[in-house]
């Protein structure tokens, strides 16, 4: 920054605002030597690998999914609720209807799940304008979700259906299978 325009703002100024370009430095090169360290690690955890076959699973979410303590839920429904991606249900004289999401559980797991969400009902879009049919289901299923809902109601659709399917892969061992 010239000195003209450094007298214009202040050498207070200035400082602070070198020290929060600084500071921003910092945490980018924290952040590339974090993303180093999960790509490490996915490279080597066998349940990680596994992950990373589902659709909307990259190794950040592979890394979260080993990371919490999953096995503690008895059913994939248990786990997919307990982030909060499961419609809370009204019952009235045998009619259930389904509201909004809970939102409970944890915010950043259930975020990322809907980013993951949200990456498969693009893919089914794209797919759509090219004339390409997905081979894979939960594919075919989110686009198909995304047509009858819009992009939110599905990528929350879709988050739920990742949740259930990480529990499974995670507490039974099971492999991904896209068909």
């Amino acid at each position: 920054m010239s000195h003209e325009h450094r007298t214009h703002f202040g050498d207070r100024t200035y400082n602070l605002l070198m020290k929060m370009v600084a500071n921003i430095r910092g945490f980018e090169q924290e952040t590339a030597e974090l993303e180093a360290y999960i790509h490490e690690h996915v490279k080597n955890s066998e349940v990680a690998k596994r992950l990373m076959k589902v659709p909307g699973i990259g190794p950040i979410n592979a890394s979260i999914a080993e990371a919490i303590a999953i096995d503690h839920y008895e059913t994939p429904r248990d786990f997919a609720a307990s982030l909060g991606v499961v419609p809370k249900q009204n019952t009235t004289g045998g009619d259930i209807k389904l509201g909004h999401i809970t939102k409970k559980g944890n915010a950043y797991v259930r975020s990322n799940l809907m980013m993951g969400g949200g990456s498969i009902i693009m893919h089914g879009i794209k797919r759509a304008k090219n004339d390409q049919e997905s081979s894979d289901s939960i594919e075919k299923w989110a686009y198909q979700k995304y047509k009858e809902k819009g992009f939110r109601k599905a990528a929350i659709a879709v988050a739920n259906k990742l949740a259930r399917v990480v529990w499974v892969i995670v507490v039974r061992g099971e492999e991904y299978r896209a068909a």
